[in-house]
């Protein structure tokens, strides 16, 4: 098991970044850890659009553990926010 989990939460569609428009909004965080020479992490993934993208990372298989899970109800996603934070 991992000793350290490196947690992004999103609620960032699927276009591309400005500075790298080849890149999905999950290739340059990939890259980065990808770049890593401390490898003993897990990448964990709270995807307020999981159920859009969840084959994402079976497409894009990475060399370290991926979890890439949903939100939990939270109070802000039923009042159209995206609440990424709150997802945590």
């Amino acid at each position: 098991m991992p000793k350290v989990s490196v947690i992004m939460a999103t609620a960032r569609a699927d276009h591309p970044l400005v500075f790298a428009p080849d890149w999905h909004v999950f290739g340059g965080p990939a890259a980065c850890l990808r770049a890593q020479t401390f490898t003993d992490f897990e990448w964990v993934v709270v995807d307020l659009l999981h159920a859009q993208r969840a084959d994402w990372f079976d497409r894009n298989p990475q060399p370290f553990p991926v979890k890439h899970v949903g939100i939990k109800n939270n109070p802000w996603t039923p009042r159209g926010k995206r609440a990424a934070s709150a997802s945590r």
